[in-house]
Formats: structure tokens, sequence, C-alpha cells
């Protein structure tokens, strides 16, 4: 069985009929399943290379390399999104009271940070666009090996890489509305490439374009 969904958001569905002329064309049969459920549908995902041409080739591209190479110990440094555990020095973790690793010098992960929008009041149309604009972000830059981060009024899904990290992002961007305030946390450690994905000119969140590499205007997608 097959269905099409105009929206994101979440579907709940009962009962189901099924019937069968099976194996005589003469007699039906139709009996019914006691199911209950439903569905979750994640916002429109798009092919966006075309709205992000200065993301494409540059230190957001897959082949970039940040550091000399991996044999060579550098230093001791504080844990980081994508390290390998492996690396973690525990004698130094417990003096500093906090995770520390071997720094060798391999390449540094490369995070995203995604930005979205969604204080009162909004332009529905608009909205929509600019979900379905980060929904994209995040499987565009998961796909090639990113640690992304969502944040939301009130929502912050930390930095992840994988697919079961899309999922959680995908969860949060299928059910999001408008909210009254920003209050969402570590706005202030903008860590990593940041896109702000802005409903209006005048939004309230203009203030963090400057931590942010790339602004985005739903109202131009």
């Amino acid at each position: 069985m097959e269905g099409t969904f105009k929206r994101r958001g979440v579907y709940r569905y009962g009962d189901f009929s099924l019937s069968s002329s099976f194996p005589f064309i003469l007699f039906q049969k139709k009996i019914r399943l006691r199911i209950a459920g439903e569905v979750i549908v994640y916002p429109e995902i798009k092919e966006i290379d075309d709205l992000i041409p200065e993301m494409i080739g540059s230190d957001y591209a897959p082949d970039v390399t940040r550091h000399g190479p991996g044999d060579e110990f550098m230093t001791i440094r504080e844990f980081r999104y994508g390290d390998n555990i492996r690396r973690v020095q525990w004698k130094a973790s417990a003096k500093a009271g906090k995770l520390m690793v071997k720094d060798t010098g391999i390449d540094e992960p490369r995070l995203l940070t995604i930005i979205l929008d969604n204080i009162k009041p909004l332009d529905k149309e608009s909205f929509e666009k600019a979900v379905s604009f980060a929904a994209s972000l995040a499987d565009r830059f998961i796909r090639i090996g990113f640690f992304v981060r969502l944040m939301t009024c009130k929502k912050l899904i930390p930095f992840g890489s994988g697919q079961e990290h899309l999922f959680k992002i995908l969860d949060v961007l299928a059910l999001i509305d408008e909210d009254d305030t920003w209050e969402c946390p570590l706005m202030h450690e903008m860590q990593g490439t940041g896109v702000l994905i802005l409903k209006s000119d005048d939004s309230s969140l203009r203030k963090a374009a400057p931590m942010c590499s790339m602004v985005v205007y739903a109202s131009d997608l």
C-alpha cells in the first residue's frame, strides 16, 4: 500500500481492511486488521548545490585537509566532537577534570551548525521553504562526513554524524512550528561553520549573522 502526504508532520492511522479474490475470482474475502500507529513525514529534501555555490569546493568540500600527517605527536588538548575515544589520555583527563586527547595532527572534524529561525510571526510558505532547506543542508553535509548541529527556538540537536543523527534532525524538523522567543542554549558557542536561515530581514535573529559564515532568507528560496 502506498500513500502520498502533501505536508510534513505526524499522521495517525487506525484499522485497515484487506480484501482478496485469490485463488478464485468468484469469491472475495475481506478481513479487518486491527492496527494503530502513526507516520512521521519528513520535510522535502532537495538538491541545494545551486543555492550554496560558495559552500561547494571550499572548506566545506569532503576532501579538504586541515592538518599534516597523523603519525607525529603534537599536543594534548580538550576532547572535541569527532575525536576518537581511543586517543583519550585518562591521566590528563583526571587531572584536568574533563576529557583530554592526544592530538596527532589528524584532520579536525568538520562541523556545520544550522540555525533555523522559527520565531513568531511566521510566513507559512516561506517557513516551509526554510524547513526544507535546513533538512536538505543536514542531509547534504552529513552524507559527506560532517558533524552537524541544529539550533531552533528552544531546541538544540548537538553535533553528530551518520544516518541515525540525520533522522534525529529530521524528526525535529518534521514537527517544528513557530515559537514565542529564542531560548536555545549555546548560541554564543558558534563552533564550526554556521548557516543562519532567517524568515525575514527584520528577524531578531539577525544579531547572530556576524557569527555565521552564511545567511539565507527563506523568502529567497
